[in-house]
C-alpha cells in the first residue's frame, strides 16, 4: 500500500531517497545528495508544505 506524507513531516534523507528512487534508471545521472537537494529547494522556492513523498512499505519511492 502506498502512503503519502507532506515533505515537512519527513527527513531530508527520506526526501533525497525519494528523489533518487524516482529518477532511478534515467539515461542521465540526476542522483542528489542532501546538500544538492536543499540547494535546489531554495533556488526553486519549493514548498515543504505543498510537496509530498510517496512511501511503499516505509521506503520512499517518489517525490511530488
Amino acid at each position: 500500500m502506498v502512503k503519502v506524507k507532506k515533505l515537512k513531516d519527513c527527513t531530508i534523507t527520506d526526501a533525497v531517497n525519494a528523489w533518487n528512487a524516482g529518477f532511478e534508471g534515467y539515461s542521465i545521472d540526476v542522483k542528489m545528495t542532501a546538500d544538492r537537494f536543499l540547494e535546489r529547494m531554495v533556488k526553486e522556492d519549493l514548498s515543504v508544505s505543498l510537496s509530498i513523498i510517496a512511501f511503499d512499505d516505509k521506503q520512499p519511492i517518489g517525490l511530488f
